[in-house]
């Protein structure tokens, strides 16, 4: 037997101020994330400058110019939740604000996305430290034989 959600429930006025509270503590979250994903913007094209004059044997082999493009990666993926959680903030005070439905409809959606790009970001991570760390194995066993 599945579990369905029910068609309605009743919001007690401590329910919205909760979420209200929420709401308020996930926008200033996204507004955090926002400022960080800036820094690192900023960081990623002085990077691009600065590796210009540091000289080849500072930094090895490894190509300047992709240090800052995978700076600027991390930087839009790093964005992505945030600008979910923004839209789910602004929306669920709009709805609590205005009583409109929609907003709050919209709030839940966006609250889902915030949640399943975190959810994959989290696996595509765990997946990466896999790989690194059986690289690590395998690079020890082949250059201790």
């Amino acid at each position: 037997m599945e579990n369905q959600p029910r068609e309605s429930f009743q919001v007690t006025p401590q329910m919205m101020l909760d979420l209200y509270t929420g709401a308020r503590w996930a926008q200033f979250v996204a507004i955090i994330g926002f400022i960080f994903c800036g820094i690192m913007f900023i960081f990623s094209i002085l990077l691009s400058f600065v590796s210009r004059i540091i000289p080849t044997e500072e930094i090895g082999n490894f190509p300047r110019p992709l240090i800052s493009v995978i700076y600027l990666i991390c930087c839009v993926i790093a964005l992505v939740p945030q600008i979910f959680l923004y839209k789910y903030s602004s929306n669920t005070i709009k709805a609590i604000n205005e009583g409109d439905q929609t907003f709050i409809a919209n709030a839940f959606m966006n609250l889902k996305r915030y949640f399943l790009t975190i959810g994959i970001l989290f696996i595509i991570y765990f997946i990466f430290i896999l790989i690194l760390f059986i690289l690590g194995l395998l690079t020890a066993v082949i250059t201790s034989i």
